[in-house]
Order: C-alpha cells, then structure tokens, then sequence
C-alpha cells in the first residue's frame, strides 16, 4: 500500500522495469503487482508520498493513518477573550508482530 508517486517509482526503477515488458503499468487503486505472482497493491493518496506499507497476508492487521489537522479561532467580545481550538484526527494503529512493515524515504 503506498502513493501513487512511491507506486511510480517503484515501476521505473531499473531493477523493476523488466517485469513490465509487454503489461501496461496499473491504473487503477487495487491491481497485481507484475513480477510477484500473488502480490496485490494498492494506491492511495491519502498515504504519505514517503512511506509504503508491506502487509502480511498470514496475519491479521490494521492500519488508520493519521487524518487532517483542523484550526478554528473563536472570540468572545464580552469576557474579552481570543481562543484557538487545533484539532487533529488521528485512528488507532494496530500492529501485530511481523503483520506490518513501513518502509520510509521511499519517494525522494
């Protein structure tokens, strides 16, 4: 699972390039992966262009990334008083031992 760009340069890397001689590079969000029979990627866009995700099928796991960060200034002329309120929506990350794998700096 990783970004499209990540996806991109996971495809032109030359070492990858000839597992595609004669398939079209995948288009879509959920497509096998050429050259590793049995492997399913996935893009997303909401995944960091920095990160790609290695899921094991023999185990059970979830992963929710972190969401957007919300600002909202409030003010109250009467009690005289200016107030920020930062909301950031994060999700539980459940990692169970050799389910998940991160790999980072992937995307330069």
């Amino acid at each position: 699972m990783a970004h499209p760009l990540v996806w991109g340069d996971f495809f032109s890397n030359d070492d990858v390039k000839g597992t595609l001689v004669g398939q079209k590079m995948p288009d879509g969000r959920v497509f096998p992966v050429p050259g590793l029979p049995g492997v399913t990627g996935y893009s997303e866009h909401a995944c960091l262009n920095t990160s790609a995700f290695v899921l094991s099928t023999k185990a059970p796991a979830l992963v929710l990334g972190e969401g957007p960060t919300e600002a909202a200034r409030y003010r109250d002329e009467k009690a005289g008083y200016d107030a920020y309120i930062i909301r950031q929506w994060l999700g539980p990350k459940l990692v169970l031992s050799d389910a998940i794998r991160e790999l980072t700096g992937v995307h330069a």
